[in-house]
């Protein structure tokens, strides 16, 4: 999982001088437009995808990085976008880079912002969001010497030349990212201010955010959020591309969770990892199917009397799941690793439910 933080794609046009209407690459964050004034985010270099939705009230933001340097580039780019002040921050999850960068968003006159969470995710950060994030620290040098590259080179991993503006962000975001590994290790997680335990609704104009905690699935706290009006909703690492990052997850309520999601009116989806974007309902159903049959084959085999070992190991011979490695992969040599990485988080997964039953 960590060793593809930087994973992104960066394409180089002029910063825009213009208002919210189109798709921005800033040389930091890719900038997606899904909706007026609704955009997805993927960053260039450090965690997970994010989104911002634009209320004249204020902004809300879901998910905050894996690093405060690159939530620092976000806020730039929002105010180069809007006037609204930025008002709530959402973190969907636990996992570190989806939380790591809220303490920019309370810096310097921004006292008022609030960082919503399910109540589970504000008790899990400082637990397991803190092991995890001693796990990575071989990785936290990455997001720096990725963009130290692209200083260098005046160029993008595509090889196309950085415009003036995206060079000068990528600056600041090295020089950011340089000073936070000075202090790493003594790092301290900024944890929600306001937790929610079911559902919490957000009223503005023009859009009314519904923020929803339907079933464990990625995590046993994961938030979704909703506009109605737009038919766009943001799901963090329920649903992510092109394997499931199931490491933490479970599995029986996972498919509670994609149920209830599946029953909503909506067009696109932002991801957590991939994507950011993507079209309809088709991937959510393939991973409603794959979580049927893993949890299915679980139950048999450990009824059959098999440990869960075995049962990862007889999965690779099992047509049922490897009908999906065409559908998650294709035919990706260097995906199909993590295809059976996913099966094998998943199988081990649905066997400590099935432990705890």
């Amino acid at each position: 999982m960590f060793d593809r933080i930087a994973a992104a794609i960066l394409v180089t046009f002029m910063w825009p001088s213009s208002s919210i209407g189109q798709d921005i690459e800033t040389g930091v964050h890719n900038l997606y437009q899904v909706a007026p004034g609704i955009y997805a985010v993927e960053p260039e270099f450090a965690g997970a995808n994010a989104a911002f939705i634009v209320n004249e009230s204020g902004v809300i933001v879901v998910d905050s990085h894996s690093t405060p340097a690159s939530s620092v580039a976000l806020i730039d780019a929002i105010e180069k976008l809007t006037d609204a002040p930025i008002r709530y921050v959402i973190n969907t999850h636990w996992h570190v880079d989806h939380h790591s960068g809220n303490q920019a968003y309370l810096d310097g006159h921004r006292s008022d912002v609030d960082i919503i969470a399910h109540s589970h995710t504000r008790e899990d950060i400082p637990t397991l969001g803190r092991v995890q994030y001693e796990q990575t620290a071989p990785y936290r040098a990455m997001p720096r010497d990725n963009a130290d590259r692209q200083i260098q080179s005046g160029q993008n991993e595509d090889g196309e030349p950085l415009s003036d503006a995206q060079l000068s962000s990528v600056r600041k975001f090295h020089e950011a990212q340089e000073k936070f590994l000075e202090t790493a290790e003594q790092f301290e997680f900024t944890l929600p201010n306001l937790t929610i335990s079911n559902s919490l609704t957000l009223y503005g104009d023009p859009y009314e955010v519904q923020v929803m905690y339907l079933h464990p699935a990625h995590t046993r706290g994961d938030l979704v959020v909703y506009v109605p009006d737009q038919k766009v909703l943001i799901v963090g690492d329920i649903l992510t591309k092109p394997i499931l990052w199931t490491w933490s997850s479970y599995p029986r309520d996972y498919i509670r969770t994609l149920d209830a999601l599946e029953k909503l009116d909506f067009d696109k989806i932002i991801v957590g990892h991939g994507g950011p974007v993507l079209e309809g309902k088709a991937y959510l159903r393939t991973v409603q199917e794959f979580m049927k049959v893993i949890v299915a084959f679980s139950t048999e085999s450990s009824a059959a009397g098999l440990n869960v070992e075995q049962a990862v190991e007889h999965s690779a011979t099992d047509s049922d799941i490897q009908i999906f490695r065409r559908r998650f992969v294709a035919d990706n040599d260097q995906e199909n690793g993590m295809f059976d990485q996913m099966v094998g988080w998943t199988i081990d997964r649905a066997y400590s439910e099935i432990s705890d039953n």
